[in-house]
């Protein structure tokens, strides 16, 4: 606690810290510009990116319109997500419940192969929800292009 007290009452510590202080400020400006830039490129390449994936989300919806026929397809296609997602979804769990009582053992392989078990239990439930998301998708296009005229319901 001394020492703290007479640094404190040092004038070299001060300056120490004020020249340390100035150091750090100049970084910071250096920084600021380059992260702005850094940033507004990010920036640019998302809004186009999600400009792009607009108009070819279009381009489909406006396919998928004039061709009622392709709706067989989409919806079944959107199942088959669905299915999987589901697979992927139980099979996590199961890997899961497995994973969790092998994390009690004393054995060294045991608890290795809990923590693959765990592992492999997360990658499933991301593929399940990875798949999911893709069957709503799926989904919600379906229903776009079902608002058409030409639109043929099964």
């Amino acid at each position: 606690m001394e020492t703290l007290q007479d640094n404190l009452k040092s004038a070299s510590w001060w300056l120490g810290v004020v020249l340390v202080s100035i150091l750090i400020n100049i970084i910071s400006a250096y920084l600021k510009s380059r992260t702005d830039s850094l940033f507004s490129k990010f920036s640019t390449k998302w809004r186009l990116r999600s400009i792009a994936r607009k108009e070819a989300e279009k381009a489909e919806l406006d396919y998928l319109q004039s061709n009622p026929c392709e709706h067989v397809f989409l919806g079944l296609q959107e199942l088959r997500h669905r299915v999987r997602s589901g697979a992927y979804l139980v099979f996590g769990f199961m890997l899961g419940t497995f994973g969790i009582p092998l994390l009690e053992q004393d054995d060294l392989f045991l608890r290795a192969s809990a923590v693959f078990f765990m592992l492999l239990a997360i990658v499933a439930l991301l593929i399940s929800g990875f798949e999911h998301s893709w069957a709503v998708r799926l989904q919600r296009l379906l229903t776009d292009a079902r608002k058409s005229k030409y639109a043929v319901y099964f």
